[in-house]
């Protein structure tokens, strides 16, 4: 999907609640306020075009090679020399000029290095594979629905009609994964994912799933499977959050004190 078109569409997503309150136990309106009105804009990073590129990869394989072109820097003229050489830097534009008229995504060779790593691990992992090659998985499908006068949407990796999947990429795909699986909150996420399925499209009890996806040595995947119970803790905290940011973006009002009552810790 477009990302114009989504964002175009009226609604609540999992990134607003983040910024809304990052630990899911304080308001923070100012950091929302920031980030709706800057942070949003900002140029992608460098971690968030090498996530978008692996994620690709992995759940487009056959759609990769159309979407992006690799920049190889180290075929350029002066070895020994960096870009700020008169020669390294008109090879360079020279470069991009050729790639970029092929209308495909310019990245670097590392970029698509990586990529390409992780698409061939993931496929080599039968639990993985299996799920990758459902036939019936839509990529990146909006999803609409409102509860309590609310409006939501949110952009799944992939829909299918028994399970739900979003990859992460990460540093570590064990332990540290666990722990930022609680840091990052992706528990709401996937409750949230999860209740607006069944809510738009009429499909209950899916299985939600993360794959987690390193992106560098070993480059090591790992799935994992969300528990009904952490769904249900995600769902709740989505829902209160959800009622509390649509009050302050209406009324400029946010609740005080600002601290939310202590969430229930997640097990596993």
């Amino acid at each position: 999907m477009e990302y114009a078109q989504y964002e175009k569409k009226e609604g609540i997503t999992n990134t607003m609640l983040s910024n809304f309150s990052p630990d899911g136990r304080e308001f923070r309106p100012d950091i929302f306020h920031w980030w709706s009105t800057f942070g949003k804009y900002l140029p992608p990073t460098d971690a968030m075009l090498l996530g978008t590129t692996c994620h690709s990869s992995v759940f487009e394989p056959k759609t990769f090679d159309k979407l992006y072109v690799a920049f190889d820097d180290k075929l350029r003229p002066e070895k020994n020399a960096d870009f700020r050489n008169t020669k390294n830097k008109e090879w360079k534009a020279e470069q991009l000029e050729k790639l970029g008229a092929s209308k495909k995504t310019v990245i670097p060779i590392g970029n698509w290095e990586i990529a390409m790593k992780l698409q061939d691990k993931a496929f080599k992992i039968s639990e993985i594979k299996e799920i990758l090659e459902y036939t019936r998985n839509v990529v990146e499908q909006m999803i609409s629905w409102e509860v309590d006068g609310v409006k939501y949407k949110c952009k799944p990796d992939i829909n299918s009609d028994i399970f739900m999947v979003d990859g992460k990429t990460c540093d570590d795909c064990g332990q540290k994964f666990v722990w930022d699986f609680r840091k990052w909150r992706y528990h709401r996420q996937s409750g949230m994912y999860r209740d607006g399925d069944s809510i738009a499209n009429k499909r209950y009890d899916k299985e939600f799933y993360f794959i987690a996806m390193e992106t560098s040595e070993p480059y090591g995947l790992h799935l994992y499977k969300v528990s009904e119970r952490v769904l249900g803790y995600g769902r709740d905290e989505y829902l209160f959050l959800g009622k509390e940011l649509n009050h302050f973006i209406k009324t400029g009002y946010f609740p005080c004190p600002a601290v939310i009552n202590p969430y229930t810790e997640i097990d596993y």
